[in-house]
């Protein structure tokens, strides 16, 4: 990716990643799926996005993984190669990100005003325990 195309990332499932909206882990045996459409599952959604824009303004991403190109069998060579046509590249490419973390890091941790800037956008898991327990 040349840094202009957007991603949409629709499955996270890095705890890693998870740390940087989120105060803490979530309580073990729950999962964010067992909260769709509640209030709690709407802030962290309003956390992750705060992250994803502030990290966006402080130098963005590093991203790392691959991607790959699938083969479609083309159709058009059915008639000659009647046994299976032969693979022609697709046009859809599927990313797999292995690893996404801020370009910058400085305000991951410690007592800098920035540092306590970032933490004010992470969700406080503190707050489930009144829901779930």
């Amino acid at each position: 990716m040349s840094g202009k195309e957007i991603c949409y990332v629709e499955h996270i499932s890095s705890n890693r990643f998870s740390l940087l909206y989120l105060s803490k882990y979530l309580p073990s045996g729950l999962y964010m799926s067992s909260m769709q459409a509640t209030d709690a599952f709407y802030k962290i959604v309003y956390s992750l996005q705060n992250v994803v824009e502030f990290i966006n303004r402080k130098g963005g991403w590093t991203c790392i993984g691959w991607y790959k190109r699938g083969q479609i069998s083309d159709k058009a060579l059915l008639h000659i190669e009647p046994k299976g046509a032969r693979k022609v590249a697709s046009a859809n490419i599927s990313y797999h990100i292995v690893d996404l973390f801020p370009i910058h890091n400085e305000f991951l941790g410690g007592d800098s005003t920035l540092a306590k800037e970032f933490g004010k956008n992470k969700f406080d898991v503190a707050q489930l325990r009144n829901v779930y327990g």
